[in-house]
């Protein structure tokens, strides 16, 4: 853990060698900055990434470990996350990041992060969203928390989006992915979504051992980097808005089927 900026600690790891390198900025899921986003920024890292994985909750003076442990919860004003991403971002530059390869990644309860990032930093180029952003609390009214609206702050996004879903996910159904997808179609925003069939909600978490599935996982990394080596190869050009949905999902699928997993 180290300070990236006032207010802003984080958990850095960097690829060797003097080149240039990705910039990845994890954010974390409900639990804070525990060790499942600190082991995704070493993974990513190790295929040559600059990973940051900001401290979303750094000025919060709540019980941490009590929030790691699941047994509350906390959250930030939208302001606050974009702060603590764009500190992040600006340390990565300084430090050996690519400023023309930037990515942002929200993970379950930061599934939105992604959206807040980009609908205020062009510098995103790339957004990746893992099973998270589109559950009904997030086209609440606005408020002190979120003032803009979130159907704004997707039409005010620059990059592409990778969308990596589950199809037995109990906190994020297929409808509320596809009322995402829709706005992203609505707002002429390029997207890659995939359901993947019978994964649970935080199927690519190993420390969750009643969720974590091993092969889908790996599979989902490496496409995951496919993606962002295709981004930043020039296959989303500005003059095009492409779609792509794949989903692998029963014909009987009922969301209420479904219950959360240890």
């Amino acid at each position: 853990m180290r300070s990236v900026a006032e207010e802003t600690d984080a958990f850095v790891s960097i690829a060797g060698g003097d080149q240039l390198k990705p910039i990845i900025i994890l954010c974390h899921e409900r639990y804070g900055l525990v060790k499942h986003t600190c082991d995704l920024t070493q993974q990513f890292a190790s295929a040559g990434y600059l990973g940051i994985a900001p401290d979303l909750y750094s000025d919060w003076d709540g019980d941490k470990a009590a929030l790691a442990r699941g047994d509350i919860s906390a959250d930030a004003p939208d302001a606050t996350i974009q702060r603590h991403i764009n500190a992040s971002i600006d340390y990565a530059k300084k430090n050996g990041g690519d400023p023309d390869r930037v990515a942002v990644v929200g993970i379950c309860a930061s599934g939105a992060y992604p959206i807040l990032a980009n609908s205020v930093n062009p510098e995103v180029t790339a957004n990746v969203i893992m099973y998270g952003g589109c559950q009904e609390r997030e086209w609440a009214a606005p408020s002190d928390m979120r003032p803009v609206p979130y159907e704004e702050m997707i039409g005010a996004c620059t990059a592409p989006f990778l969308g990596v879903w589950a199809e037995a996910d109990w906190v994020c159904s297929v409808p509320d992915v596809l009322r995402l997808r829709d706005s992203l179609e609505r707002h002429r925003k390029s997207y890659s979504f995939r359901i993947w069939r019978d994964m649970p909600h935080g199927w690519l978490n190993d420390t969750l051992p009643g969720r974590y599935r091993h092969r889908e996982a790996n599979e989902a990394f490496i496409s995951i980097l496919d993606w962002l080596d295709r981004v930043w190869s020039g296959a989303y050009p500005p003059d095009k808005v492409l779609w792509d949905f794949q989903s692998d999902m029963r014909p009987d699928y009922d969301p209420g089927l479904f219950t959360r997993l240890a």
